[in-house]
């Protein structure tokens, strides 16, 4: 059957190869959301039919029937019976609790326009705490990445990141005003973050984080601190977060195992 390519609606790339070793409801699925991350399917579109998307990619009903039921469980599409498949509606919910995204991704699929400022991008000695959340020696060399993100033009964030530098070689001279740290990573070095942990704890804003957000000190925040593994286990990055707190919304989905059903 070799690779399929089809165009279900204009710009909008599907497409699903059999000499892929990812399943084809995967590679599907992963289609579609990168068009609600590319902006060519908006809040509200509706997508091809399950008949459409059959004869367009060469896949089976099953495929198309399951990975449609997943973007569904993910948030990503909302299924409407006898209607079809729509893009779900922007809610302003950020997605740390279903999957590990991009945040320029996660902005552009819910219809905003993300930006970035860097206030530092260097490589120094890894302070021994930090260190030993990458299960480094204590002053390891790291890159040390310090940003604000926007969101619309208003602040949302200012993240303080530690990343082991022996595994970014460069990574300090690297524009990433534009560029996801997630894609430079997979892109330019084949790491991907597949796993994270994350603690989040309500604070004051400290008066310095405060200023580079352009809010009052000691406005409510959400912190986040988050341990970033790659695909082989490592621990590779580490950052530690303030979202203005009348500004986020963390979206999180509860399923009850099939077994306890």
């Amino acid at each position: 059957m070799g690779r399929k390519k089809a165009d279900a609606a204009p710009k909008l790339r599907l497409e699903v190869s059999t000499f892929s070793a990812t399943p084809l409801y995967v590679q599907l699925k992963d289609s579609i959301k990168q068009g609600i991350y590319d902006g060519v399917l908006k809040a509200g579109d509706r997508l091809p039919t399950e008949e459409e998307i059959c004869r367009r990619c060469g896949v089976s009903r099953m495929v198309t029937n399951q990975a449609l039921r997943e973007l569904a469980a993910e948030g990503y599409v909302v299924r409407r019976k006898g209607k079809g498949s729509f893009v779900s509606p922007a809610d302003g919910c950020t997605r740390f609790f279903r999957e590990i995204i991009s945040f320029n991704d996660e902005m552009r699929r819910a219809g905003h326009q993300p930006t970035t400022e860097v206030l530092c991008q260097k490589v120094a000695a890894g302070p021994a705490a930090i260190c030993a959340r990458l299960a480094v020696p204590a002053a390891t060399p790291l890159v040390v990445l310090e940003r604000v993100r926007y969101r619309d033009g208003q602040a949302l964030y200012h993240c303080l990141g530690y990343l082991v530098a022996a595994y970014f070689p460069g990574l300090q001279d690297v524009d990433l005003t534009e560029e996801s740290l997630f894609a430079v990573m997979q892109k330019r070095y084949g790491i991907r973050v597949c796993q994270a942990a994350r603690n989040f704890t309500a604070r004051l804003c400290p008066a310095p984080i405060a200023r580079k957000l352009g809010i009052r000190p000691a406005s409510p925040m959400i912190y986040i601190e988050s341990v970033e593994s790659d695909q082989h286990g490592r621990p590779v990055a580490y950052d530690a977060s303030y979202y203005v707190g009348g500004r986020s919304v963390f979206d999180a989905q509860i399923v009850v195992p099939q077994h306890h059903r």
